[in-house]
């Protein structure tokens, strides 16, 4: 499988980020191919800056290396999910 990862960008005091976090992982969850984690923004807020993360929360799907897709905010998990199936459809995975 070529590269994908998803990165949750999170706060320690973001209640949308609370009630998000196990939803997505559940998502997140039926593409074990994806490697997927969660980043404390204020306890990497280096790793934040150098993808342009400022608040929270933001999800990232990276292919390759290269951002595909960018979540903010309250956002859809079907979007998420409709989102990588086409990535892993044009990867061909």
């Amino acid at each position: 499988m070529n590269s994908v990862e998803g990165i949750l960008f999170s706060g320690k005091n973001c209640g949308i980020c609370t009630a998000l976090k196990p939803k997505l992982s559940e998502v997140m969850n039926t593409y074990p191919g994806i490697d997927y984690r969660v980043v404390i923004a204020e306890e990497d807020p280096a790793l934040a800056a150098s993808h342009t993360v400022f608040n929270v929360p933001v999800l990232l799907i990276l292919a390759e290396g290269r951002e595909f897709r960018r979540y903010h905010g309250a956002f859809s998990l079907n979007e998420v999910k409709n989102d990588i199936d086409r990535l892993l459809s044009l990867m061909g995975d």
